[in-house]
């Protein structure tokens, strides 16, 4: 709140440039900025169905790099690549159109992928937003399941995590390393954003 002595200043956003224009097949979803500071989205064209890493130099703006998820896919039909987070020089992306995880490393372009479609532990139901630790341990938000689970660096399921209150449709999820917070976004139910101390 402003005291009524103190000058009340007005905060705008200035229009910069667009990196990527929407072509009508072609849509955009996630968005990571790696070591480099290049700012990194999954591309995805509707027809045909196509799945692109794409990498964005923050000063130029211009496109740098892209790499094809051709290769990594393996169901491009059903494929629906829409959360990635940048750590540990990986690239982590959830596909909730089959149900998994991959773990790419963008210098040599080799994957590891984990998941599959279910309720049990180390199965997902449309995984959502996910937070990598500074060891390499994930957190990932299973929307469907109602759950957000732990896994190792190599994508072995460890445990579900237990909060209070419980997450309704987990969908975004942002971990403050320093003070050990974890935040939620639910899709469903009254708590439409949760706030969680990690022990």
């Amino acid at each position: 709140f402003t005291s009524t002595r103190e000058k009340k200043k007005k905060k705008e956003g200035k229009f910069l440039k667009t990196l990527w224009q929407d072509k009508g097949q072609v849509k955009c979803f996630g968005l990571a900025q790696d070591r480099e500071g290049r700012v990194i989205t999954i591309m995805e064209t509707r027809n045909p169905k196509k799945t692109d890493l794409l990498f964005f130099d923050l000063i130029s703006g211009e496109l740098v790099r892209k790499i094809e998820m051709e290769d990594i896919i393996s169901d491009k039909a059903r494929s629906k690549c829409r959360f990635l987070t940048y750590q540990l020089d990986k690239l982590y992306i959830t596909d909730l159109g089959l149900d998994c995880v991959y773990i790419l490393d963008p210098n040599t372009i080799s994957v590891k992928v984990f998941g599959v479609s279910g309720s049990g532990d180390g199965q997902f139901s449309d995984p959502a937003g996910l937070v990598v630790d500074r060891v390499g341990n994930m957190v990932v938000a299973d929307s469907r399941n109602h759950r957000l689970c732990l896994y190792t660096q190599e994508g072995k399921f460890l445990c579900k995590v237990k909060l209070t209150p419980e997450t309704r449709r987990p969908s975004g999820v942002v971990l403050d390393t320093e003070n050990r917070e974890l935040y939620v976004l639910n899709l469903h139910g009254r708590e439409a954003m949760t706030k969680y101390k990690i022990k």
